[in-house]
């Protein structure tokens, strides 16, 4: 068997095995987020203190919308530690606009950071997470957007062996080509891939919104131990899972409503995450491929290459791939039918020679065709294999089959 066969056929046998994991995956997620997350309005169960760590870099059009929201929240006790890497940074305004707006909100506004790594969200965060006085701490990025009951809903989900709570991310309303991009990916393949690894117990976690237990994190070092990482998420859900704690889904997606957005920089950050989980896990290298435009394309060639749904063949191509389009018993009732007498060369296959077959307007067709309501219209029979043609369908029925003698 050829080699260029050999991958034809186990690209096909992936691409159908890729159709199978997929829908199964997208089963597993639906029937996961209607039985797990799909839950009515939260009510407070428990009131542990929580500290909010929101790492703040710039000014985007939604930025003062998608902060007060935090500043608003339906929880009793809970403080906002907002933190500023640079004095001259223009989000130092927004944040003394809102403490001024919202002064009994328990809030602090942190300025400078602390170099302690690589990583600049951490090196942002600490004099913040150094100054927090809860037990709980929640660090959600600048552009996600709350409702009034999200910190309840992911407290409720921090039960006793719990140690870190996250939330699925997905994409607000917004104007725009880019905006809609986002909500696709955000809405389809992500959450895919995001829910079914949490079934299967596979550690998934983005850094958008995650609620964690602070002793749990100082066991590990605290933050300054993943400041060495770019990957922060990663790593601390990997400690808190190294020490047996087990990890929850909020009922609330983490809303991403960022007002600065292009397709420029949704293709840097898609990029970006691809390196980083190739590095660290090496077998995501085919994850790309569960994305729907390039899985659409490998799903649909692999049906085509396998069925052959009304495929027309040349005599060449067909005679290397001899298990396309017309079948062998198909191919021997046409030369029959034709009156095209069996060659002593002739291929077993078929029953009768190539060379004898006419070369005038023949067509070959997988399957029979009615063409008409009634059944003495007789539709056109494909013998890809030589690309023989039966000819005019109303010819046939007026006289007889001609014999290879009488064709020129």
């Amino acid at each position: 068997m050829a080699l260029a066969e050999v991958a034809m056929q186990g690209l096909a046998v992936f691409g159908l095995l890729l159709f199978v994991v997929l829908w199964l995956m997208h089963f597993m997620s639906i029937i996961y987020v209607r039985l797990r997350l799909h839950k009515k309005r939260s009510e407070v169960k428990q009131a542990a203190g929580v500290s909010l760590l929101k790492p703040l870099k710039g000014v985007d059009p939604n930025l003062i919308s998608n902060l007060e929201t935090f500043f608003t929240m339906d929880y009793p006790k809970y403080e906002v530690l907002m933190c500023v890497q640079d004095q001259d940074d223009p989000a130092v305004d927004v944040c003394k606009k809102l403490l001024g707006k919202y002064p009994n909100v328990d809030a602090r506004l942190f300025v400078g950071g602390k170099k302690v790594g690589i990583n600049p969200k951490i090196n942002n965060l600490m004099p913040g997470y150094e100054g927090a006085k809860y037990g709980l701490v929640w660090i959600c990025d600048s552009g996600i957007r709350v409702k009034a009951d999200t910190l309840t809903d992911l407290t409720n989900q921090m039960t006793e062996k719990v140690g870190l709570v996250h939330g699925l991310p997905y994409v607000a309303d917004r104007q725009g080509f880019a905006a809609t991009l986002e909500q696709v990916y955000f809405g389809t393949s992500h959450p895919r891939s995001y829910i079914s690894a949490n079934v299967m117990g596979i550690k998934c976690v983005t850094g958008m919104s995650c609620l964690m237990r602070k002793d749990v994190l100082d066991q590990a070092g605290g933050l300054v131990a993943f400041a060495q990482y770019i990957a922060e998420d990663y790593f601390m859900a990997k400690a808190i899972a190294d020490r047996g704690w087990k990890f929850s889904m909020a009922t609330q997606v983490a809303l991403q409503n960022s007002g600065s957005y292009s397709i420029g920089q949704f293709q840097s950050r898609l990029i970006r995450w691809t390196k980083l989980r190739i590095n660290m896990l090496p077998g995501t290298v085919l994850e790309p491929v569960s994305e729907c435009f390039l899985a659409s394309l490998i799903i649909g060639w692999a049906a085509h290459y396998v069925f052959r749904a009304d495929v027309r063949l040349s005599p060449s191509w067909t005679l290397r791939w001899p298990g396309s389009s017309a079948s062998p018993w198909r191919c021997r009732s046409s030369c029959r039918r034709f009156g095209i007498p069996p060659s002593a060369g002739a291929p077993a296959a078929t029953g009768c020679d190539a060379a004898a077959l006419p070369r005038r307007s023949w067509t070959c067709s997988r399957r029979r065709r009615r063409r008409r309501r009634d059944w003495r219209v007789v539709s056109r029979t494909i013998c890809a294999h030589f690309g023989a043609n039966v000819g005019d369908e109303a010819a046939r029925r007026r006289t007889p089959p001609l014999s290879l003698s009488a064709q020129t």
